[in-house]
């Protein structure tokens, strides 16, 4: 899904998913710095990294 879309999700409250670790450098330092940042390339990832 993200990687379709080329998109990052960002879950309020929770973590952001990337598709890559490269890609956590493109982040702005406030989600970089507040939030987990999670590389997720499946849905079964996207969906273990909201529950968690």
């Amino acid at each position: 899904m993200l990687r379709r879309l080329n998109a990052v999700l960002v879950v309020p409250g929770g973590p952001t998913m990337i598709q890559r670790d490269e890609d956590r450098d493109l982040l702005p330092a406030a989600l970089r710095d507040e939030w987990p940042v999670v590389v997720a390339r499946t849905g079964a990832e996207i969906d273990r990294a909201i529950r968690s």
